[in-house]
């Protein structure tokens, strides 16, 4: 008989024992060899002369697995645990298929039979957390972990299920604890030490955070979630010695690997790479979408049903600004929905947001099927996502179209490249006419900006520049962005500006006693005295924050991540914020803000410009009175802080994509005209 597609193996008619075996050990080889083709059609064919044999059944169905047939591979490998049903490693086999089919309740109930057969499974015990934390049954993973680590004290991996399931309960002192204690009694295990720097990094002890997966990458050069994370860490501290080459490494890692755009807003504004990014990312969602939930579009003259979907609801500024907008809808118009998928705000915003909207439902700890199917009951015609695709539970829930209309907007300054999002919405300044190609939504431009401000009211005299540490004499540059979007190019450029600016000082924002000190040591670096770095620690009050931030004389934005609500802020304290608009749409929202209020003196050409600006602003007090009160001008009569006229737009723009869908019309370009009332 000819020999099979794998080589080296001839079968007769009738397959001995030892013509079996030799071709077990074939097909074996054959997949360790990366040829799993070979190897499953060469067991197919054995199975032909010796049916109804395990070890056949469970190579055949584990090479057919490795060739990413799962279907194929899960029948046959049903049929080997049918044979054999107290085998674990067949039913880890076939938790491993269904989880890789997308199938994880099956997965699920094959490790239960898996842990049946061997309650000490480790590998089992481990991944049937990891199910049920996928599974949004956040309750039984804790159950299971406990457990888990209880009969399993001393061993690494029980502790780091138990790490990751403190993580998604928020408990970070508690996964902290529970990593280090998989890293002591496993110390060159590189998983348990990633997984400390990523709790490090939670709970904002930047410095362990750093010193963890300084050792994670140094051991594994290619751990690309490892190095995005120490990435974004060592920015946070300002330590920038040998950062451009770790960036860079990034970036070319990022041709192969999943890496969060959000790491690359602040090192690269280069659209198409960050859309290239962006689809690599959310690849494994959009793998194997479902047919969609919603059921039809309603029909006309009913309220327009929005719901807005929200991963993190904490951040007091940015969660305020989301219910003043919802606040502002029509309700004769609008019928607006929050959801929550927690964690769960503090009791004022909470509160403020569930009484702008219809109704609050918090889904923090329901599985996405579930979400999405509570979404498409409703009757929700537009899902608005402002947090972007780096929550995983939101975009599973928008894979599965529950909505006929949805849309990326406020939370994520770029594409989303996710085929279940039909429209972003931007302004002509984030995304300018001809850059639609770099996004794979339809681009809705609202007019004006497309962040909606509104003046924010600034205590009169309750702060001194003495009370700060601030200079009475000298020109004042504040720049109060997160320390982990200043580069040492930008850096740079202050030190300059300080530098040609006499008794100015540049006053800092530094939430980190190392980052303080690094950021001293960086000037002084420079030729700048370290007592003309005056560092700000973070106000809990937003009210002490606008008194303080109007002591300041000229704000300073960072580049290529530009500033957001700091620019609402700023003008609404009279005080002119600078910025250097790039391609990006994040680099360019602060340019977005200023240009609707009419400042687009504020917008330099580039980094020698901007650097002129701000040394000419330093050291002329007349110019620098008269763009302050431009600044106050355009808080006190411009467009800019206009919300009502703002939410219109918004709701003319969302009509409009409703209307379109109703009519079976795709998601298309949309522009609002500055005239709408």
């Amino acid at each position: 008989m000819p020999a099979t597609p794998g080589g080296n193996v001839k079968l007769n008619a009738f397959v001995s024992d030892r013509e079996m075996q030799r071709a077990v050990e074939r097909a074996i080889q054959l997949m360790n060899a990366g040829r799993p083709g070979p190897a499953w059609r060469l067991m197919r064919d054995v199975d032909v002369r010796r049916p109804n044999n395990f070890d056949i059944l469970h190579v055949w169905g584990s090479a057919l697995v490795l060739d990413e047939r799962f279907e194929d591979g899960i029948r046959v490998l049903n049929k080997a645990a049918a044979l054999k049903p107290d085998a674990p490693a067949v039913w880890m086999n076939i938790a491993g298929a269904c989880k890789r089919a997308g199938k994880p309740a099956a997965a699920l109930e094959a490790l239960a039979n898996a842990l049946r057969a061997n309650p000490n499974l480790i590998d089992a015990s481990h991944d049937k957390t990891l199910l049920l934390l996928d599974l949004g049954r956040l309750e039984e993973a804790a159950a299971q972990a406990e457990n888990f680590v209880t009969r399993f004290p001393t061993d690494a991996i029980a502790q780091l299920s138990l790490g990751v399931v403190r993580t998604h309960q928020g408990r970070t002192d508690d996964a902290i604890q529970a990593f280090s204690h998989a890293a002591e009694i496993a110390p060159t295990n590189m998983l348990a030490k990633a997984n400390l720097g990523f709790a490090f990094a939670a709970g904002r002890r930047y410095a362990e955070a750093a010193g963890a997966l300084k050792q994670v990458v140094a051991s594994q050069p290619n751990n690309a979630a490892a190095l995005e994370k120490l990435i974004f860490i060592r920015r946070a501290l300002c330590d920038w010695e040998g950062l451009e080459a770790q960036q860079q490494a990034l970036i070319t890692m990022s041709e192969q690997a999943s890496i969060d755009p959000w790491t690359l807003f602040s090192i690269s504004d280069d659209p198409a790479l960050l859309k290239k990014v962006a689809a690599r990312r959310i690849a494994v969602t959009s793998a194997q979408l479902p047919p969609p939930l919603f059921a039809k579009t309603r029909a006309a003259g009913a309220r327009l049903r929005i719901a807005y979907l929200s991963a993190d609801l904490r951040h007091e500024p940015a969660t305020l600004a989301l219910a003043n907008l919802i606040a502002g809808h029509d309700r004769n118009h609008v019928e607006a929905t929050g959801i929550s998928f927690g964690p769960e705000p503090a009791a004022p915003l909470l509160r403020q947001l569930t009484d702008a909207c219809h109704q609050m439902l918090d889904v923090s700890a329901r599985p996405p099927a579930d979400i999405a199917k509570t979404i498409a009951d409703l009757g929700i015609d537009i899902a608005i996502d402002v947090s972007g695709p780096g929550s995983r539970v939101i975009a599973e829930t928008l894979a599965m179209r529950p909505a006929p209309v949805q849309v990326s907007y406020l939370g994520y300054p770029g594409t989303t490249a996710a085929p279940w999002i039909d429209y972003i919405i931007a302004d002509h300044v984030t995304i300018p006419p001809g850059d639609e190609r770099n996004f794979t939504e339809s681009v809705v431009r609202l007019a004006g900006s497309v962040f909606p401000a509104a003046r924010k009211p600034v205590p009169a005299g309750t702060a001194t520049r003495k009370e700060h540490g601030l200079p009475e004499k000298g020109t004042v540059f504040a720049a109060f962005s997160a320390s982990w979007k200043i580069s040492p190019a930008v850096f740079d450029t202050w030190m300059d500006i300080v530098r040609a600016c006499e008794q100015s000082v540049l006053w800092l924002r530094s939430d980190d006693e190392m980052t303080g000190r690094n950021l001293k040591r960086e000037a002084e670096k420079r030729g700048v005295e370290p007592g003309r770095i005056v560092l700000a620690p973070r106000l809990e009050s937003a009210d002490q924050h606008l008194a303080r931030l109007a002591l300041a004389d000229l704000v300073l934005d960072t580049t290529p991540f530009t500033a957001r609500a700091s620019v609402t802020d700023a003008i609404s304290a009279g005080v002119p914020l600078l910025t250097l608009p790039g391609r990006s749409f994040a680099s360019r929202m602060a340019a977005s803000l200023l240009s609707a209020a009419g400042l687009e003196e504020l917008l330099a050409r580039d980094m020698e410009s901007y650097a002129t600006y701000a040394k000419n602003v330093g050291n002329d007090p007349a110019l620098l009175a008269s763009i302050r009160a431009r600044v106050a001008a355009a808080r006190d009569a411009g467009p800019l802080l206009d919300l009502q006229h703002y939410v219109r737009s918004l709701e003319r723009a969302l009509t409009i994509m409703h209307e379109r869908s109703r009519k079976g019309q795709p998601a298309d370009a949309i522009t609002i005209s500055a005239a709408l009332h």
